[in-house]
């Protein structure tokens, strides 16, 4: 198990834990679906996060988790220490935050605007 910690963002208040990004994917899954995935690895076990069907907001979704991120490639992920946001413990991932700067963002937030 990660750190645990709680983020604020937009008035709302997540349930985070600290991980390392351990391995991404850009493309399409099993059922011709153009996505993303983030794997997160919480010192052992792990969970996934994303899996969004990317289609007019492809660029904007990726650009604002690896602006988050504070990185310059989708490739620089693999590695990178993130805070996995959560709605409660435990539960799905559903956004990302940087662990040094606290900077946020939600997938559903990245795909609705």
């Amino acid at each position: 198990m990660g750190i645990m910690t709680t983020i604020d963002h937009r008035g709302k208040t997540y349930s985070g834990e600290v991980g390392t990004i351990a391995d991404t994917f850009l493309g399409t899954e099993d059922h011709g679906i153009f996505t993303f995935m983030l794997t997160f690895d919480f010192n052992g076990s792990g969970q996934g996060a994303g899996n969004y069907f990317l289609r007019e907001n492809t660029a904007k979704m990726l650009q604002g988790v690896i602006d988050v991120l504070g990185v310059r490639s989708w490739e620089k992920l693999k590695g990178q220490r993130a805070v996995a946001l959560r709605e409660d413990h435990g539960g799905l991932i559903v956004g990302i935050a940087n662990l040094d700067t606290g900077k946020a963002v939600t997938f559903e937030e990245l795909a609705h605007g």
